[in-house]
């Protein structure tokens, strides 16, 4: 039976194995096929095409795209407004609003202002630092205790021992 077993799994193996080849051969050649025969079509499309039938298949296009936007036939076309003196007055209007609010803000927010540090020069730049520490080392003497309460605060906390 192992003998009979082993040439049927064999045969099935192989059998299997030649599917498998058939199918990836049809697999590899589809896309070449596909190739060739859309190759094929646009050589004869652009044999057998003349520009006047090219010129009329855009026009029937555009006639058509024209047709689906257009407005249908209970509807009538929106009314062009009349261009009086209010609306020519409302839209000057309208454009110097723009160019101040163009003005006042997004130029602002395009050009960048420059800082302190930049605007000012070097040497008052130094100046200005050298005043900081200035105030800041007046500050830090202004919080110190003067030389005599420092040390009578030392002497009453100084551990003087026994003889006290």
């Amino acid at each position: 039976m192992n003998i009979l077993g082993n040439g049927v799994i064999r045969d099935s193996v192989g059998q299997v194995g030649q599917v498998v080849k058939q199918v990836a051969k049809q697999i590899v050649n589809s896309p070449v096929e596909l190739i060739k025969e859309t190759s094929s079509q646009i050589a004869k499309t652009s044999t057998t095409s003349d520009p006047e039938a090219e010129l009329k298949s855009q026009e029937q296009t555009r006639e058509f795209v024209k047709n689906l936007y257009a407005y249908s036939s209970g509807e009538d076309a929106p009314p062009m407004p009349d261009m009086d003196s209010k609306n020519a007055e409302d839209e000057k209007h309208l454009a110097k609003l723009r160019q101040i609010l163009h003005s006042e803000y997004y130029q602002k927010l395009i050009t960048r202002q420059k800082t302190m540090e930049e605007v000012e020069k070097p040497a008052e730049r130094i100046e200005r630092l050298e005043e900081q520490d200035l105030q800041k080392k007046e500050e830090k003497k202004a919080k110190e205790k003067p030389i005599s309460v420092d040390r009578a605060e030392r002497s009453t906390e100084a551990n003087r021992g026994v003889s006290g």
